[in-house]
């Protein structure tokens, strides 16, 4: 197989929706997003990161100390990303209600909602659609004279009604309302 530069994917621009559980979720690139959906606000230049850990145990067979077979004990997915925007969006993907000119921090974990990840470079699109999310991490928060205040976010993934955790579509489009 030939090497292909156009093969290849930078994520230059994008954004970050969520949608109260059940919204429908896009199905293509083309097209328009659910108006239930709340973009999220500016992030910082590190983009978007997914991450799938998982946890494999070998079963090893007594006769000649072989492993006969690898199954999987856990795998999840989760996507981070650095708000940088402290609006009523972000408070409420944290928080679960509240605005940013008022909340409360009470420990709990927000509600699971349904989230939409846009990335883009140029007329290429790659949507991460999120069934059944929620933000289960909120990084430490500096406030400083040296920098914005920016808070690092986690969203885990859960398996849908078809244990699906995550519905990926890449494609060009010139467009899309994305």
């Amino acid at each position: 197989m030939a090497n292909d530069a156009t093969k290849t994917f930078v994520a230059g621009d994008g954004a970050v929706w969520h949608a109260p559980l059940g919204t429908a979720l896009p199905t293509t690139i083309t097209g328009t997003i659910n108006p239930l959906f709340k973009e999220l606000g500016y992030f910082d230049d590190a983009g978007v990161k997914r991450d799938e850990p998982t946890t494999d145990a070998e079963i090893v067979a007594w006769q000649g100390a072989a492993v006969v077979r690898t199954i999987r004990s856990k795998h999840s997915v989760t996507y981070a990303f650095t708000a940088l925007e402290d609006n009523d969006e972000v408070i409420k993907a944290t928080r679960g209600s509240g605005t940013a000119a008022a909340y409360t921090i009470t420990g709990k974990l927000p509600v699971n909602e349904a989230f939409v990840i846009e990335e883009r470079d140029g007329t290429t699109l790659r949507l991460t659609c999120i069934p059944n999310g929620r933000v289960t991490d909120i990084g430490a928060m500096v406030n400083s004279n040296a920098g914005i205040s920016a808070l690092p976010l986690t969203i885990t993934c859960y398996p849908d009604a078809n244990g699906i955790k995550a519905y990926v579509y890449k494609g060009t489009d010139d467009d899309s309302s994305f």
